[in-house]
């Protein structure tokens, strides 16, 4: 059994069960709001815009492509899935710059969000009838999203737009620029060897970069870099937001990320052959000088004894494949390259 006493210990005492839903993105990517401000925020505000996006965004591909034929393989693979709860750091940053925060009791969870599994359903139902309703030119984008946005208002509630905090009244942006977090000082480091991507190098999945979403930019690093740059956040009292793949060599019930004895593939060919992945997203909340980190889930006491596993520094060098950082750690020459990112897109990443 790996020890779970820590040098650094950021854990705030507030932990999140996502239940029946992919949404570990959101519940991380807030850890450290609930760090530094001790309370509980609403992931269904969040939630409700990310599905209004992906549905437009779905909705957009299909008019693009309206012209293909139905067994296209790009067309195939967005009808197969047209939306779904999955995300990362990236997405959520976006969502809270538009769009603000509010606290839980200001847009709570509901049946829906606890089991996203039958809303995902219907929402998927309706896009892919959008789609021929699209192609077939009987309805347009407009109407198709008013409709899943009443679909979203009845099962999720709607997003407020004035909020009470501490006997104040104030809006979904305005308590988020109170929170003091500007996630704009912050940005996605991604750990991918063997890929098309150098490293260093800053890339972007948007072709314009003149108009890009600057949350959607990445910066290829080697790992040592990454975990150096981690540890100094840490140190300096923030929590630590990671994408990694928990299904390889973990177990929740113990609480443990640590490597077995099993065969596995060298990261970058394990990557290439779809091995692993960043299907979740956690948050680092301790470290130990002997190289264990400490990493908040979000499947309440589920995970271990305490709603948190011990990661090791091998296990971390192997699956871990993201981290979000301030970019005052950053180097000059880093710095530089979140200037002139490269148009890259995640086929061509991986």
């Amino acid at each position: 059994m790996l020890s779970r006493t820590f040098d650094i210990d950021l854990f705030p005492g507030l932990l999140c069960d996502q239940k029946q839903n992919g949404r570990c993105w959101i519940y991380a990517s807030l850890a450290p709001f609930r760090q530094k401000l001790g309370i509980q925020f609403s992931t269904n505000y969040i939630y409700y815009f990310d599905q209004m996006r992906k549905s437009k965004t779905f909705l957009q591909s299909i008019e693009e492509s309206k012209d293909r034929p139905l067994n296209d393989p790009a067309l195939s693979a967005l009808l197969r899935e047209p939306i779904s709860t999955v995300g990362q750091w990236c997405y959520f940053a976006s969502y809270v710059a538009d769009h603000g925060l509010v606290p839980l009791d200001a847009m709570p969870d509901t049946a829906a969000t606890e089991n996203s599994v039958p809303l995902t359903r219907t929402l998927n139902t309706r896009l892919r009838l959008g789609a021929r309703e699209l192609r077939n030119g009987e309805a347009d984008k407009t109407h198709i999203l008013r409709e899943i946005e009443e679909i979203l208002r009845e099962q999720l509630g709607a997003p407020p737009q004035h909020v009470w905090v501490q006997d104040r009244e104030t809006t979904p942006q305005g308590f988020y620029q109170d929170s003091g977090i500007d996630l704009r000082e912050y940005v996605t480091l991604i750990h991918h060897p063997g890929s098309r991507l150098p490293s260093p190098c800053a890339c972007h999945e948007e072709k314009n970069v003149d108009e890009h979403d600057p949350f959607l930019t990445l910066l290829s690093v080697d790992m040592t870099t990454i975990k150096a740059l981690a540890l100094r956040q840490l140190q300096n009292g923030e929590q630590v937001v990671i994408g990694a793949d928990v299904r390889q060599e973990g177990s929740r019930s113990l609480g443990e990320l640590a490597l077995s004895e099993s065969p596995r593939l060298p990261k970058a060919e394990a990557i290439a052959y779809r091995q692993i992945n960043a299907c979740h997203v956690m948050s680092i909340d301790g470290w130990a000088s002997d190289g264990r980190w400490r990493v908040q889930d979000s499947h309440g006491m589920d995970t271990g004894p305490d709603g948190h596993y011990v990661m090791t520094d091998a296990w971390f060098d192997a699956y871990v494949l993201s981290a979000v950082i301030r970019k005052e750690y950053l180097s000059p020459e880093l710095l530089a390259m979140l200037d002139a990112p490269v148009y890259m897109s995640k086929e061509e990443r991986f």
